[in-house]
């Protein structure tokens, strides 16, 4: 009778023990599974915001493209808004540029930049920055396509 009781108890922690690993496991699963929808959020945050500070460099350049006497004036080679922060979505997206001047083998022509960042944030860090180049052909501009952030000036 004491052997029978013996394996029982044996059975029971066995058991025990099981049921705590499956536990654990679970547990694993779900904060993993957590980890992956926050990951999955954020990086969709991100490129939404990526996403929306692109529209706003091809629309400032298809609107200079259009009508280049947007630009008239400018000439200091510093950054200026352009145009009011546009809202939507819960974004705020801003737009500016910077005239540069012929040097260095580059054309005359114009640096575009947006900001994208979450309305209310101010964390620099979730915020996307992108820009563009802007070359001048004859009287008009050209779109000469992305550029990193590494080859906008300084001021």
């Amino acid at each position: 009778m004491r052997a029978e009781v013996r394996e029982q108890g044996a059975v029971a922690v066995l058991a025990l023990c099981s049921m705590l690993a499956v536990f654990f496991l679970g547990l694993s699963l779900a904060t993993v599974a957590g980890y992956e929808a926050r990951g999955s959020t954020e990086y969709l945050e991100e490129t939404r915001l990526r996403l929306a500070a692109e529209s706003c460099v091809e629309r400032m350049a298809a609107e200079i493209e259009h009508d280049p006497a947007l630009l008239a004036g400018l000439s200091e080679e510093k950054w200026k808004a352009y145009g009011q922060a546009q809202s939507y979505e819960g974004m705020v997206v801003k737009g500016f540029l910077r005239p540069v001047s012929a040097h260095a083998g580059r054309e005359q022509g114009f640096f575009l930049k947006a900001l994208a960042k979450r309305e209310g944030e101010s964390d620099r860090a979730k915020s996307k920055v992108v820009c563009g180049w802007l070359e001048r052909k004859g009287e008009g501009f050209v779109w000469c396509g992305w550029r990193g952030l590494a080859e906008l000036p300084e001021k």
